[in-house]
């Protein structure tokens, strides 16, 4: 686990889960939900690489349901062949509204 890995995220929220919001060049915004609290009856909050974890899997998802859908931006079109989650890097995590947090990613050269 990298430096911070292990770090408390959303300790002073009750919330227990997000959405995420993507809004990605060329296609219309996709939204997926994260959890902010653990699994298992514990209910407490996320580590900042659990919280990374699933940040992925849901960029995965979109990914994956945007790769058969016409894109109107061909720089950015995402599937084989062109974007995959191998080229993006997740740089930070900006609250956009009271529920709802969107990912700022990097293309990687």
């Amino acid at each position: 686990m990298g430096l911070g890995g292990g770090d408390l995220i959303f300790v002073d929220t009750t919330v227990s889960t997000f959405s995420l919001r993507i809004e990605w060049p060329g296609y219309r915004m996709w939204t997926g939900q994260f959890r902010a609290r653990s699994w298992g009856g514990t209910n407490e909050p996320v580590t900042r690489c659990h919280l990374a974890i699933q940040i992925a899997r849901r960029v995965i998802e979109f990914l994956e349901a945007m790769e058969g859908v016409e894109s109107t931006d061909m720089a950015w079109k995402v599937g084989r062949g062109h974007i995959t989650a191998r080229d993006l890097v997740l740089v930070s995590l900006a609250q956009v509204s009271r529920g709802s947090w969107q990912p700022l990613l990097r293309l990687l050269a």
